[in-house]
């Protein structure tokens, strides 16, 4: 994933809005526990997300979301943790004793499995005994002499895992995800088929073309002519089978994504109650109607119901309009204090109506907002030290040999960005995510096929092996797709353009 760290100044992020007199009177009206994707219950940290952990109260959290939130320690999924060779007790309390576990997850140790109920040193680290393999995915030990093969040792239908040193059949029903490295999906028949690392016309599989740009085969599935199953839609110009969603309106109870017509089922918690509920992504409180808000969660925003949070909130204000007791009438959730007027949400300068959309700290959270008075004037690949040299109020990094730092406009896709740049994401306080122009050398590998690294891409953004564009809502995307949040490796979520999961 294209990330790009951003450190913010307390002082000079917490502006946004008319003037400078304002300033200190910004407020998120978040309620207390604040929404998000964390705080579900739990046991062992294997019942949470991989990045997060299960506190000591029982709750799924996160103390970190990269290793520059600790002070000296390594953030390992959501916790900081020391870095490994500094802990020589097998647990990270002080305890001689071996930890006891039921899961690889309940290890504290990233070097650790759980073996016979306690956690133990993995094989890659201690080794095997005569006649066993050591499996790389898992860190066990196994019996070599039964099932072991190379990679031309499988019969028809299985592929060789190499890692654990066996064969195993393919998936009959894949997707992309589904298959094993060096095998792609054939769309036509949901079968996982070899494909070689780099291509040439004639050399591709059944099923498959060779992409000129990237070397690699890609399926050539064309629906207007093959079809579609189940009753799914063909698009007549991408010849690709489109989703049939379900019927759950924005903010109806949902199980997964497929009941939503957004195609978006969302677990949040608001104070200590979980909701299941269908969302939206959103850029401004205008692409929610009224009675929802546009709320962060896990680092994206996205449109929830005002049923959801404590009495009170009603999200039926939008920016300019008076924010109610307790700031609670705000769709953006921001209000301005000094002047009693809700805040507006902004991807970029567009969703602004004249004003600048502004990478800004407010509360406790960096937010886009749109700002009548930006401090800062820098476009995208002027100089800047801070971002206060910047009119998007983002300075990034540049390239070694280059100038201190590069200003960076906010974008929805490599379409918004200008010269050596391209649509990349910054972290921001708080773990928040917002795209902007960033110089990065973009890769060859074209949207929708097979990744392994952020820098095969052209995208810039390999997502769940991958290769997706980024977008902020689903105009942004070809037809056939929709905007939706994926986990990034940093364990955050970011817009990519998908198929549905219909």
């Amino acid at each position: 994933m294209t990330v790009v760290s951003l450190g913010c100044d307390d002082e000079s992020t917490s502006s946004g809005a008319a003037d400078a007199g304002d300033r200190q009177l910004l407020v998120d009206a978040e309620p207390p526990g604040r929404t998000d994707a964390t705080g579900s219950r739990c046991r062992l940290n294997s019942d949470c997300l991989p990045q997060l952990f299960c506190s000591d109260a029982g709750r799924c959290t996160f103390q970190c979301r990269e290793d520059r939130d600790c002070l000296s320690e390594r953030c390992v999924s959501g916790q900081c943790r020391p870095p490994v060779g500094q802990d020589d007790a097998a647990n990270m309390n002080g305890n001689t004793q071996p930890e006891s576990c039921t899961g690889d997850d309940d290890c504290q140790r990233d070097s650790d499995v759980c073996l016979n109920g306690v956690c133990a040193d993995n094989c890659r680290t201690a080794g095997c005994g005569p006649g066993e393999i050591c499996q790389l995915e898992t860190g066990r030990c196994a019996d070599s002499n039964t099932d072991a093969c190379d990679t031309n040792g499988c019969a028809s239908g299985q592929y060789c895992d190499s890692a654990m040193g066996v064969c195993r059949a393919l998936p009959d029903d894949c997707s992309n995800l589904d298959c094993p490295m060096g095998y792609g999906c054939r769309r036509s028949d949901g079968l996982c088929v070899s494909v070689p690392p780099d291509c040439r016309v004639s050399s591709c599989p059944n099923g498959f073309e060779c992409d000129p740009q990237s070397s690699r085969c890609r399926p050539n599935f064309d629906c207007r002519f093959d079809g579609c199953q189940g009753g799914a839609a063909c698009d007549q110009d991408t010849g690709q089978c489109l989703g049939v969603p379900g019927d759950g309106a924005l903010g109806a109870l949902c199980d997964r994504s497929a009941d939503c017509q957004s195609g978006l089922c969302l677990d949040v918690t608001v104070e200590t109650e979980s909701h299941v509920v269908c969302a939206k992504p959103c850029c401004s409180e205008f692409d929610c109607p009224p009675g929802f808000g546009c709320r962060d969660t896990m680092g994206i925003q996205v449109c929830l119901p005002s049923r959801i949070y404590p009495a009170g909130y009603s999200f039926d204000a939008v920016r300019g309009q008076a924010c109610g007791p307790g700031a609670r009438a705000c769709q953006s959730g921001l209000c301005n204090l000094g002047r009693d007027q809700c805040l507006g949400l902004c991807c970029t300068s567009a969703d602004c109506g004249g004003q600048a959309c502004v990478f800004r700290q407010v509360g406790q959270q960096a937010r886009a907002i749109c700002d009548a008075v930006p401090i800062g004037f820098g476009r995208t690949g002027q100089g800047c030290a801070s971002e206060l040299d910047c009119l998007s109020g983002v300075c990034v990094p540049v390239p070694i040999g280059g100038a201190p730092g590069q200003c960076a406009d906010l974008c929805c896709t490599a379409a918004d960005c200008a010269g050596n740049t391209t649509c990349g994401q910054v972290v921001g306080l708080g773990g928040t995510i917002i795209s902007a122009c960033v110089p990065i050398a973009p890769g060859v590998t074209a949207d929708g096929i097979n990744c392994l690294d952020d820098s095969e891409c052209q995208s810039g953004q390999c997502v769940e092996r991958v290769c997706r564009g980024p977008c902020c809502r689903t105009p942004d995307c070809v037809q056939g797709q929709a905007c939706l949040p994926r986990p990034n490796d940093e364990g955050s979520l970011v817009r990519v353009c998908i198929p549905p999961d219909f």
